[in-house]
């Protein structure tokens, strides 16, 4: 292997995905017969990490890094025995194991970003996944679980069950029911996606004190926070008046009526006709969050008539009249944070503008 000619970084992300490049382009997974002589010439910091004698001194960093690096190697015996040492009250009962598989890699700052399937002997499979129990997706998953679930009509929406859960001091394993995933189209995905968000509307669950103030507040949603600050960059300088008066009506959506929200709907946590998962940044959030959320990935409008025009044919009768100005407000405003994110449909400035006028005053919109 030849020496790569870069400066490791003193973040270890960076270093990770060139690793994950590497790995994909030249060894196909394989892990080389010495992994620490491996990483000690691709990269040093990385390599630092596998010396670490006592694990449970790691910091969240670095053992996000030793369990991405196991995962990309397949190291299924060495990723097991750095969880345990790095809590000491997780146990890992293999007895019944038969086949494990790395499946994928998340981003998520609250679960340790590498994630398994375990197949039994009588061929029953589980999705694992491990949460860092001081982090919210964990409080949002247990919610769910919890409250939310058995308020969910199964001929309506279906989800993955919970099998087993276990905590320990700093982790929690949680195993899930297998699913296969077969993603939609994203023309094919908008329609349906949509029809679940419409039901989860309609949904009220009860919040316990203690998970309150996490599962309430929306400016956690990793997607709002990219759309805020993506929105301001934007706007500073260009929009001044507007983006004040905007961020003016944030501070009035904490008093609007909530609904319960996936917090992150999209057509890889999706299998037609309504089977969804990956329920990690649900919440009961202000009116209309999924709605805009939906809208700004799956569907273009020319202009507010239109968008206005589609709220109300689609939204209107599940709302309610009493509640429909709140929502229409509440919609339109995430509807401009999300459309200033990357991720969204083609959207026109004018469109954008056409939103932050209605809202600003929406009687001379």
């Amino acid at each position: 292997m030849k020496p790569f000619l870069f400066r490791p970084s003193k973040q270890l992300s960076p270093n990770l995905k060139r690793l994950k490049k590497y790995i994909k382009r030249h060894l196909k997974g394989t892990p080389p017969d010495s992994l620490n002589a491996f990483l000690s010439e691709f990269d040093p910091a990385l390599a630092q990490l596998l010396s670490i004698k006592d694990k449970s001194t790691l910091t969240r960093e670095q053992f996000n890094a030793l369990t991405r690096i196991y995962s990309l190697f397949r190291l299924h015996d060495q990723y097991e025995y750095l969880i345990q040492q790095y809590d000491g009250l997780l146990t890992f009962d293999q007895s019944a194991v038969v086949s494990k598989k790395f499946i994928t890699q998340g981003n998520g700052k609250g679960v340790v970003n590498a994630y398994r399937i375990l197949t039994l002997g009588s061929g029953e499979c589980f999705f694992e996944k491990i949460y860092i129990n001081s982090q919210a997706d964990l409080i949002k998953a247990k919610w769910f679980n919890s409250d939310v679930a058995s308020l969910i009509d199964d001929s309506k929406l279906c989800f993955p069950k919970v099998c087993q859960m276990e905590s320990g001091e700093k982790l929690t394993r949680v195993l899930y029911q297998f699913v296969d995933i077969r993603y939609l189209p994203r023309q094919q995905a908008a329609r349906p996606i949509f029809s679940v968000v419409r039901y989860l509307y309609s949904l009220r669950p009860a919040v316990p004190k203690a998970y309150k103030k996490t599962i309430c507040d929306f400016n956690r949603s990793h997607v709002y926070q990219e759309g805020v600050n993506a929105l301001t960059q934007a706007w500073l300088l260009k929009h001044p008046i507007k983006l004040l008066k905007i961020k003016l009506f944030e501070l009035k959506l904490k008093k609007f009526p909530k609904a319960f929200a996936h917090g992150d709907l999209h057509r890889k946590n999706f299998t037609y006709p309504n089977l969804v998962f990956d329920w990690d940044d649900c919440g009961l959030y202000p009116l209309g969050f999924d709605v805009a959320l939906t809208l700004s990935r799956y569907f273009h409008f020319e202009s507010l008539n239109d968008l206005l025009s589609f709220l109300e044919k689609e939204m209107y009768e599940t709302v309610g009249r009493e509640e429909y100005p709140k929502f229409l407000r509440s919609v339109l405003y995430f509807c401009l944070v999300f459309y200033s994110r990357q991720e969204v449909v083609e959207v026109s400035e004018s469109l954008k503008v056409a939103v932050a006028n209605y809202l600003i005053n929406p009687i001379n919109a």
